[in-house]
């Protein structure tokens, strides 16, 4: 833990988020005030830049479609609040189906511009999804905070976990976001684009692990907040160890894991018992969105932590 907060306090001097510090205070003010559960769901990759005026970088192959379809089936559906907390390039809530216009993070929709998706559905889906982007939006339900690199995304889960505070149970992390396991730290990077000419044959760059920050979630920044984190790994015959080994160490209340050939279509949700044993479902995709099915599972988990 101690490691995970030098991490933090160096990072804060190089990245200045005072405005997405105010938007996220007055958007959970705002959920406070009507008493509307909030979610935070962090979805897509992130950047781990090897220079400080990066020209490269390292990146996952996330897309952020989970994060995007669980914000908007389900959560905004069920009338929660949504964070989202998302990297640049991530699929976007709303967006994903119909053709947007974006103008100071607001969406502009009408029935005119909606683009017909032929494998998703019809029309009239099409039109449910601008009937509940309408609601969202007249309620102020739905924040959406911008990151690229991990750098930025640690702050940002600082920030929006703090605030989320203030909501005590009411509060639920949802965190999808592919952090990286492994960064280059600032006082070792370039302080430009690293010159393929100086280098004799090749380059070799050491990664530093990136502390664990999931653990001040709870135990720090929002400890009432209802935790769901994700796993994802490509060997089955260590996926329950790490699902139990996040439970426990970092407190989560359930813990999503997946296996990286069918992590699209069947999850298993992990959690502790009454007596402290290791529960576990699986959820297979059948014919809609396998967030179809997760999401209102979760949000019952909730209701039970209120």
């Amino acid at each position: 833990m101690p490691q995970a907060k030098d991490f933090l306090d160096q990072l804060r001097p190089t990245v200045s988020l005072e405005k997405e510090k105010l938007k996220i205070d007055q958007f959970v003010q705002h959920q406070q005030l009507n008493n509307v559960p909030t979610v935070l769901v962090t979805s897509g990759s992130m950047n781990v830049p090897l220079e400080k005026n990066t020209v490269r970088f390292i990146a996952n192959f996330s897309r952020g479609t989970r994060g995007a379809n669980s914000c908007e089936v389900e959560f905004l559906k069920n009338g929660y609040a949504v964070i989202y907390l998302h990297h640049s390039t991530a699929t976007m809530p709303f967006k994903q189906h119909c053709d947007l216009s974006i103008s100071n993070n607001d969406y502009i929709l009408s029935e005119q511009n909606i683009l017909v998706n032929e494998s998703k559905g019809k029309v009239e889906l099409m039109k449910e999804y601008i009937t509940l982007f309408s609601d969202v939006n007249s309620q102020n339900r739905l924040l959406q905070i911008k990151y690229v690199t991990l750098f930025q995304y640690v702050l940002l889960l600082e920030l929006c976990c703090s605030s989320l505070n203030i909501l005590d149970s009411k509060a639920v992390v949802y965190s999808a976001a592919a952090v990286s396991d492994f960064y280059v730290p600032l006082e070792e990077m370039s302080e430009h684009k690293i010159q393929s000419r100086d280098l004799d044959g090749g380059m070799t760059i050491t990664l530093k692990q990136t502390p664990k920050l999931l653990g001040l979630i709870k135990s720090i920044w929002c400890p009432k907040a209802f935790l769901i984190s994700f796993k994802l790994e490509s060997d089955e015959h260590i996926i329950e160890k790490k699902a139990s080994q996040s439970l426990h160490t970092y407190n989560c209340d359930v813990v999503v894991s997946n296996l990286l050939h069918n992590y699209e279509t069947q999850v298993k949700l992990y959690e502790k018992g009454e007596n402290g044993e290791l529960l576990n479902l699986t959820i297979t995709k059948q014919h809609d969105r396998l967030e179809n099915i997760l999401i209102p599972l979760l949000c019952n988990k909730h209701s039970k932590h209120l």
